[in-house]
């Protein structure tokens, strides 16, 4: 719809209309080669790919102004999670070698039952 809409010419002055459809070709190619050969399979390493067209939305953020000011945010924010992050991790790692010690001959699981 898109090559229909804006021409051969225009269609292709955007980088990520040309990936976009690459990808469909690929994902169409696939498609036929497992149709051919009976394969009740689907792509797996196309697929993945697919999802990185998603990485779309972040084209808005070069003209769309509060939106790059809300990404730029979260990115910031990110930095403040992870540092919680670890320290969690740290905690959780030590209550568990506590737990570990302090339950270790306490409990018992049948799995004969």
């Amino acid at each position: 719809m898109k090559l229909l809409g804006f021409g051969f010419r225009e269609y292709l002055r955007d980088k990520f209309n040309i990936f976009d459809a690459t990808i469909v070709i690929l994902c169409l190619v696939e498609n036929v080669y497992l149709y051919v050969n009976g394969s009740s399979l689907t792509g797996g390493g196309l697929l993945a790919l697919r999802s990185i067209r998603l990485l779309r939305v972040f084209k808005l953020a070069r003209n769309w102004t509060s939106f790059r000011i809300l990404l730029q945010k979260i990115l910031d924010s990110i930095n403040n999670i992870a540092t919680f992050g670890v320290l969690l991790l740290i905690f959780l790692v030590v209550f568990i070698i506590l737990g570990m010690q302090f339950f270790s001959g306490t409990v018992y699981i049948n799995l004969n039952d």
